[in-house]
């Protein structure tokens, strides 16, 4: 049976990844869909609790449904004669079990102390079945080893000579103990542990049953139980063993507790179509564009997806205008903003619109002012100038729209909150010419493989740590614009990218990474370009499934935008 604390310890750690403070745990119980996962936990607790306790007043000895204890085996020197039979002794009971202790870690969740197990009543000496014969141990091994490799047997030969162990009156001594610890297994995650022991004899272990339902193994000669653990719960084990030579003829009784895979807490659950401003819970895209093919792919978020809310990033996609330029465009609403998921679409569709115009428009002043920009390695006044020219018109739309879209709804400005990335490129003879608007957290790159990185920007944070900058009325001043605004001119390029931080976070452990080539490349080779062909709607779907990647406290939306070459998998 799943023990439902850990499944509230795995949902908390899994959102933090292992490294939460008491400050974030306070904040993770603050989120209203947070609550409603414990909640749902602890009502199944509750009813098994009450399940427990109405056994309880109708029968002795019920187990308690979170019982967790460590195999405490008593050795007696002086053992039965060969022919001698234990007889159950009725006034013997169970030990009551007795729950694991918790100690708090360093994130401030309470977890066991121990997966150990604690039992004193599984210690027997294994018996014929018929008391009636007077048969020597060595008969009994003799027949066991007989059963073991009996081809018609399909179960271990020694279960047969395995009693109940709370049936058997067990002779114990106090000096001497063997304890057997097990470290806990994931559903899914390669298994590879051997049983622990203390003990004041030689203890040789030589099968462990029950192991073949959960997907696992005793390997003999690696002294482990290996495997891939398929359900989770908490099972018992029958470790069968012998000490100072003696034969195989003791038994102990140990759990083995499996956690869930945290993958199996989150829901997938559709988003609601009949919320203002809905849109597809996924999406993704491809075009065409010369020599180049620009794909863009954008997934839900499993925070999203758990309540059943809407995606709230968004991208735009623009094949060569009349001069030329190809045009990238991401957006990640603020997930606090409850229409952010319109200004997002706002953001990218508004101002890649309008940024096809501009670009045409200056077109050639503005190549002229780049060219010689790259020549002298200086920014020009006049390149500022004409910068300002081509992207002050498309941000002030964004914000522009979106205030009169909070106007209409009778809404805050701050209810559309969204960041922006914005990219154009153009080739001329084989010179690349890229200009870039980022406003916000993700990252927009120009990057050759192996070769050069060229970062368009920087993570924009905000106020506290965490936050973000997001397109408000102050995004349309000429200085910020200025700020934000990055152009560069190269001789080759594999691709240009435009993230949210639903994929940089992840992919991403820091800022230097973030700066760093190798970084880039080991994103471009494990993670991108397997994904790419000529066929941009194929792209466009592959790098959307390459979404749906694991990563512990990573749940975000997740949005890219790639330009690339032809033929990138010949590269």
């Amino acid at each position: 049976m799943r023990d439902p604390r850990y499944i509230i310890i795995q949902a908390i750690n899994d959102f933090y990844g292992g490294s939460a403070s008491d400050e974030e745990l306070t904040d993770f119980l603050a989120v209203p869909q947070n609550k409603m996962m414990l909640a749902e936990v602890l009502a199944k607790v509750n009813t098994q609790f009450e399940q427990f306790q109405e056994n309880k007043r109708n029968k002795d000895n019920v187990k308690h449904p979170f019982e967790q204890q460590d195999i405490v085996v008593k050795l007696n020197k002086n053992l039965p004669a060969d022919d001698a039979v234990i007889e159950p002794d009725s006034t013997t009971k169970p030990i009551k079990d007795t729950p694991p202790k918790y100690s708090k870690s360093k994130c401030g969740v309470f977890r066991p102390q121990s997966t150990d197990v604690v039992a004193k009543h599984t210690f027997e000496q294994l018996q014929e079945s018929n008391p009636k014969q007077n048969k020597t141990v060595g008969d009994n091994e003799k027949k066991l080893v007989q059963v073991k490799n009996s081809p018609s047997s399909t179960k271990p030969a020694v279960s047969s000579y395995l009693p109940d162990p709370i049936s058997i009156k067990a002779v114990y001594s106090k000096s001497e103990d063997v304890v057997f610890r097990l470290q806990n297994a994931r559903v899914g995650a390669k298994y590879d542990n051997a049983v622990e022991q203390d003990s004041s004899v030689n203890i040789k272990i030589t099968n462990i049953l029950d192991l073949a339902e959960l997907g696992l193994q005793w390997d003999q000669e690696q002294y482990k139980i290996i495997g891939t653990p398929t359900k989770d719960g908490s099972y018992p084990l029958r470790i069968v063993y012998s000490y100072d030579g003696k034969v195989d003829k003791y038994i102990a009784t140990i759990e083995l507790v499996v956690i869930s895979d945290p993958k199996n807490l989150w829901k997938d659950l559709p988003s609601d179509q009949s919320v203002a401003f809905w849109k597809t819970d996924d999406a993704y895209s491809g075009i065409a564009s010369n020599n180049y093919v620009l794909a863009g792919a954008s997934r839900r978020g499993r925070s999203h997806a758990h309540i059943g809310s809407c995606r709230d990033d968004d991208f735009n996609l623009l094949p060569s205008t009349n001069n030329g330029w190809q045009i990238l465009a991401v957006a990640d609403g603020a997930g606090s903003a409850k229409f952010s998921r319109e200004g997002a679409r706002i953001a990218v569709h508004t101002s890649s619109d309008l940024l096809v115009k501009e670009l045409d428009n200056h077109d050639d002043e503005l190549l002229a002012a780049m060219n010689k920009y790259h020549q002298s390695e200086g920014v020009e006044q006049n390149l500022q100038n004409i910068v300002y020219s081509v992207f002050c018109n498309p941000i002030y739309k964004v914000v522009e729209a979106i205030h009169e879209l909070a106007g209409q709804h009778k809404a805050s400005f701050k209810d559309f909150y969204t960041t922006l990335l914005i990219a154009a490129h153009k080739e001329i003879n084989g010179r690349h010419y890229v200009i870039g608007y980022w406003r916000g957290d993700g990252a927009m790159a120009l990057f050759s493989e192996n070769n050069c990185l060229n970062l368009l920007g920087s993570p924009d944070g905000g106020e506290y740590a965490g936050q973000t900058r997001f397109m408000d009325t102050s995004a349309a001043l000429q200085e910020d614009i200025l700020t934000r605004v990055k152009f560069a001119v190269v001789d080759d390029i594999s691709a240009i990218f435009l993230l949210t931080d639903g994929i940089t976070d992840p992919m991403f452990k820091s800022e230097n990474d973030l700066r760093a080539l190798t970084a880039w490349d080991n994103y471009w080779h494990q993670q991108v370009k397997p994904q790419l062909s000529n066929d941009p709607k194929e792209s466009a779907k592959k790098l959307w499934k390459s979404l749906d990647f694991w990563s512990p406290g990573n749940h975000d939306d997740r949005t890219i935008a790639v330009l690339y070459k032809k033929n990138v998998s010949d590269s």
